[in-house]
């Protein structure tokens, strides 16, 4: 799910010049855990995450990135396909999220999935009432509420690798038809890119990073 966004190279000799990325999220409360932990551990200094959630549906989510697109480098939407019943409109919004320049972060059935790959390769059919109730039963403490990130986190290498390793599998065998591609997540992609700010700010650079609507 890659939009197209701008690159976040910058041109030599502009090292201050910071790359910015907007994440907008369907959900404000684990979706807002997960990135404002990130941005503390990769020691982002200049980040600045405002996760806000802005309903249940995913056409709303590309529409109100899109919206920033021309003040960042990238914008991101993070939501979910759900299951059993999927997003009505969810091809509907991923095929705005193209049109527009959206990079899309999707999960199925839902975001607690790529906590769910943090401790375990995950193969097999999910709701999203089975892999909330699965996440449970891991280090993270997860509730609707919370989940400890730090407890979470430092399996995020092992969790892009399965998600990278499924998102293979599932888009070979379903490269047109998402919900079909049960379990999956395109999270680790939108991971991965902080990951390489955090490398790139070690480097000399300068980040800043919005997430909201």
């Amino acid at each position: 799910m890659k939009g197209k966004n701008k690159s976040l190279a910058r041109k030599p000799g502009n090292a201050t010049a910071a790359p910015t990325i907007a994440i907008v999220c369907e959900g404000a409360v684990t979706e807002c855990v997960c990135f404002e932990g990130i941005r503390k551990d990769l020691r982002l200094a200049t980040t600045r995450i405002l996760v806000t959630g802005i309903g249940s549906d995913p056409v709303s989510v590309v529409k109100a990135a899109s919206a920033k697109a021309k003040d960042f480098d990238q914008v991101w939407a993070v939501f979910d396909v759900e299951a059993p019943t999927p997003h009505a409109n969810l091809n509907t919004a991923l095929k705005l999220a193209e049109e527009l320049g959206v990079r899309c972060a999707v999960s199925n059935p839902c975001f607690e999935f790529w906590l769910l790959l943090h401790f375990k390769d995950w193969t097999a059919y999910l709701d999203n009432a089975v892999v909330r109730k699965k996440i449970k039963a891991y280090p993270g403490r997860y509730s609707d509420k919370d989940f400890d990130f730090a407890a979470t986190w430092p399996a995020h290498r092992s969790a892009i690798d399965r998600a990278a390793k499924l998102d293979a599998r599932q888009m070979t065998d379903h490269p047109d038809d998402v919900i079909a591609r049960n379990p999956w997540t395109s999270v680790h992609n939108l991971v991965g890119v902080l990951v390489e700010l955090h490398r790139w700010r070690r480097a000399g650079g300068a980040v800043m990073i919005v997430a909201g609507p």
